[in-house]
């Protein structure tokens, strides 16, 4: 674990041979590019941080990482490769953040992915498209995000269909109403 002040950057005084990497609460704001923090890496935690964005180039160096944790920070959106190079990632939490719109190709060849925390962030919508890749999904956190809801909504049909992955389904509502997603069509509106 990695506990400093006033340091806003990683230092590269890392060993290669590093497995897990905890740098909770230090004040980070940027990732050098690409992230050189071990190839061997299999943990990342950089929870509590102050970390805006994370370019699309940040992981490719880190291949192995098998959990990667990026809650509370101040993450508005991430770069649809980003993920792309973690082919082995089974531990994905974005919670926390200030996350608006998931781009639909994140996780598309993160075939490994069983649990991924997205819940108190800012989404209001994910495409069915987004989330139909994952079909190791296991576990996926969804509440605490301010949720549109509309007739007919597809994502609402993919809750349905997969309510078992889903952690608190009940606790997944609309935005304004505070209606459940899950039953948005019996009481909806029109977008």
């Amino acid at each position: 674990c990695m506990s400093a002040q006033n340091e806003t950057e990683i230092p590269d005084v890392l060993s290669d041979a590093r497995i897990h990497l905890h740098i909770t609460g230090f004040g980070l704001d940027k990732l050098k590019i690409p992230f050189n923090q071990g190839s061997e890496l299999k943990t990342l935690n950089l929870t509590a941080n102050h970390i805006l964005a994370i370019p699309k180039e940040t992981f490719m160096n880190v291949t192995k990482l098998k959990t990667l944790i990026l809650s509370n920070n101040r993450i508005i959106s991430l770069p649809d490769t980003l993920l792309q190079p973690l082919l082995q990632l089974e531990y994905l939490d974005l919670s926390g953040n200030y996350l608006t719109i998931l781009d639909e190709n994140l996780i598309n060849l993160n075939r490994q992915l069983n649990t991924w925390l997205l819940h108190s962030n800012k989404l209001t919508k994910v495409t069915t498209s987004t989330m139909y890749p994952i079909r190791s999904l296991s576990n996926l956190t969804l509440y605490e995000n301010p949720w549109m809801c509309f007739c007919n909504n597809s994502f609402q049909q993919w809750m349905t269909k997969n309510i078992k992955v889903l952690d608190n389904p009940e606790d997944i509502r609309c935005n304004g109403s505070g209606i459940p997603v899950m039953q948005a069509n019996e009481t909806c509106y029109k977008e």
